[in-house]
């Protein structure tokens, strides 16, 4: 059986649902594609419906690492939403829902205070020391 992300196009130009139907459904049933918080929504729904607790999380992905000034470039385009499911004895684990997105790569990292964040009006720069950078 094909993920259900194989048979869901991906696509941002989606128009929006009416105000009185359901964001799920109409991704599910009726347009059939969409964008990351169409289907982390739909994931995080399906899980809660069978008692498995399910978040949705928005931020950004892991951006582009710059090799020459040892930065990851992180810009607008970076910005997603993916699904977190608790594991007793595990905690939160993260799970990428949305066709066409590569796996969610979170590395661990030095002390997460050593992050600095540098903002100019048309990109966001975090540089975490040494070469890791770790958005939650």
């Amino acid at each position: 059986m094909r993920p259900i992300c194989d048979n869901y196009p991906y696509n941002e130009e989606i128009e929006a649902p009416a105000d009185d139907v359901d964001p799920v459904a109409y991704f599910l049933f009726d347009i059939k594609e969409g964008y990351c918080d169409y289907y982390a929504t739909a994931m995080v729904m399906m899980l809660r419906s069978l008692g498995i607790p399910a978040r949705a999380v928005s931020g950004c992905a892991e951006g582009t690492f710059d090799e020459e000034s040892q930065v990851y470039i992180i810009t607008e385009k970076d910005a997603h939403t993916w699904v977190e499911v608790y594991f007793p004895t595990y905690g939160w684990i993260e799970f990428e829902p949305t066709a066409g997105e590569s796996e969610l790569r979170r590395p661990a990292g030095e002390d997460p205070n050593s992050l600095k964040i540098q903002t100019s009006p048309d990109r966001l720069t975090a540089v975490l020391l040494p070469q890791i950078l770790m958005i939650l």
